[in-house]
Formats: structure tokens, C-alpha cells, sequence
């Protein structure tokens, strides 16, 4: 083995430790969470961002949730995978549509299985309208799948220089979901962190079977 399959493999043996570790972690959370009232850190993380007084911060916040709300989402999803699909390749929007799908599905699973209440109005300040059950976040696991699954491919895969503030929009939406979730009283802080561990998980399994099943598509 040469020195540069050698650094390839050791990073791809990096690679699924580290989403080993997210899932045990992720699996830790969940059954500590579960029918269970908040935690002090969760208490404390959500009363902390709430406190924040800057002009146009909430409103920020709340706009940053948006692309995550049904219908919105399922029909950004659509939209955005054709127009991967006419600017990579018709395989790789059809890709990261199944991968948003994939993702769904799961947070779909796992939040009936933990079944934890969302924030209530007892405990912090509800700021949003959100249904459904708080472990992990929806909002939070889509935008790292989806998002993060575009950037990477244009990344890869364009060469053009318009990639690159799609790229910084991407990442942005991915940074701030969480926060966002926590500060409109959507989520509590340890729904926000396993939606990234499992997220961040799913997203290097996506990135893997995209460079072992899809050809290299470059514009």
C-alpha cells in the first residue's frame, strides 16, 4: 500500500469511528431524554439565547426555521433536487432527494420511540407554533442531510465560481437551525445536538455511497 492509499484509508477509518461515536451518543441522549422533564442544561440554553436583546435577532431566527416547515420543506426538497439534477446530473438530485427522504423517516422513527414533549410555555417562551414530538430535530437533521449533502456535492462536483455563495447559504442554514430551534422554543438543547450527531452520521454514509455508486459528474 503507497503512502497516499495509506492516509485515504486511515481516513476513512476515522471517518466511521467518528459516526460510531454520534450514534452511541445519540443513543445515550435518547435514552436519557426519554420520558424524562428537561435537563438543567436544556433549561439553561434556551432562557440564555431567549435573553439575547439584538435587533432583528429573533426575527433572524425565525426566519431561518422556515425552510423547514411542511409543506415548505417537502416541496423545497423537490424543487431544489431538479435543479441539482439539470445543474450536476439527474443521479445525484435523485440522490440527495432519497437521502432527504431517508432522513425523514428516521427522525420520524426515533421521535415516536423516545416520545418526548416539545417546550412548553410552563418552562421557557414558545415563540413558534410546532406539532409533533421534540427528539431529535426535525429542522435540524434535514437542513445537515439535505443542505449539507448540496454543498458538498457542488463542492465536488462544480467548478463554477457560483457554487461558492451557495455553498456559504448552505453551510449558514445548517450553523443557525439549531440555535434557531432552540431560541423560538421549538426544541431543547439536547434534541438540537443529537439531530446534529445523527445528521452529521448520515451525511458522511450519504457522502460514501454517492462516491462509490454515483460517476464523477464536473461542470
Amino acid at each position: 500500500m503507497d503512502a497516499n492509499s495509506a492516509r485515504v484509508s486511515r481516513r476513512g477509518w476515522g471517518g466511521w469511528l467518528a459516526m460510531a461515536v454520534a450514534l452511541v451518543l445519540v443513543g445515550t441522549l435518547a435514552l436519557t431524554v426519554a420520558q424524562q422533564p428537561p435537563s438543567l442544561l436544556d433549561l439553561s440554553v434556551t432562557r440564555a439565547l431567549q435573553r439575547i436583546s439584538l435587533p432583528g435577532f429573533t426575527t433572524l431566527m425565525a426566519w431561518i426555521s422556515v425552510p423547514g416547515n411542511n409543506p415548505l420543506a417537502t416541496v423545497l426538497a423537490v424543487v431544489i433536487s431538479l435543479l441539482l439534477g439539470v445543474l450536476i446530473g439527474w443521479r445525484s438530485g435523485l440522490f440527495t432527494l432519497l437521502a432527504a427522504f431517508v432522513e425523514n423517516e428516521l427522525n420520524t422513527l426515533l421521535k415516536v420511540w423516545v416520545a418526548r414533549p416539545r417546550p412548553t410555555a410552563d418552562l421557557v417562551e414558545v415563540r413558534t407554533v410546532a406539532e409533533g414530538l421534540s427528539f431529535p430535530s426535525g429542522h435540524v437533521m434535514f437542513y445537515t442531510v439535505f443542505f449539507g449533502l448540496i454543498a458538498w456535492i457542488l463542492w465536488r462536483h462544480q467548478r463554477a465560481g457560483w457554487r461558492w455563495p451557495l455553498i456559504a447559504l448552505c453551510l449558514a442554514l445548517i450553523a443557525l437551525v439549531g440555535p434557531s430551534r432552540i431560541t423560538l422554543g421549538a426544541h431543547w438543547f439536547s434534541d438540537v445536538v443529537a439531530a446534529y450527531l445523527l445528521s452529521g452520521a448520515l451525511l458522511y454514509a450519504a457522502i460514501l455511497l454517492y462516491e462509490r455508486f454515483l460517476p464523477t459528474q464536473s461542470r
